[in-house]
């Protein structure tokens, strides 16, 4: 990819970053944007402190498909999906972490090629404080945090 057309993708992607900031009610925060010019597919992952259902992502959608800077940017069309993180997502904004304390993480941090897995005791606007399996106390800085998913348990 030449730079004249990496930076006309990063314009691109930059606009449309704004416009979603327009479009998106207050409590809803956007997580990501990809596209896949393979695909023609245009994926925005959002998610809120109370969490997104099914019912919000299709009005978002829906509000975004008929906007002007969308309808400007993609004439001749492209596949949106709008949808909250999956399980398999990062835990990447503060506000993340507050809504899962009590669940168990395995966090990665920059420093380290070694994961932990912790239970998200409480949160501050810095960091995390998380309990491991030996019941030994860490406070983790978000700025430090590379990766930090939800472990599943049945």
């Amino acid at each position: 990819m030449g730079r004249k057309t990496h930076f006309l993708l990063t314009w691109t992607k930059y606009m449309l970053k704004n416009e979603l900031m327009n479009i998106l009610p207050d409590d809803i925060y956007l997580l990501n944007i990809v596209e896949d010019k393979l695909t023609n597919c245009l994926k925005i992952t959002i998610d809120s402190e109370t969490g997104v259902d099914i019912k919000s992502t299709a009005k978002i959608a829906k509000i975004i498909k008929k906007s002007e800077f969308f309808l400007n940017t993609y004439p001749s069309g492209i596949r949106l999906e709008v949808s909250s993180p999956s399980i398999f997502d990062s835990l990447t904004e503060p506000f993340q972490f507050k809504k899962n304390i009590g669940k168990k993480i395995q966090v990665k941090e920059f420093s380290s090629n070694l994961t932990k897995t912790l239970v998200i005791d409480s949160v501050d606007s810095a960091g995390f404080n998380g309990s491991g399996d030996s019941n030994d106390l860490f406070y983790v800085k978000f700025k430090e945090v590379e990766k930090a998913n939800i472990l599943l348990e049945f």
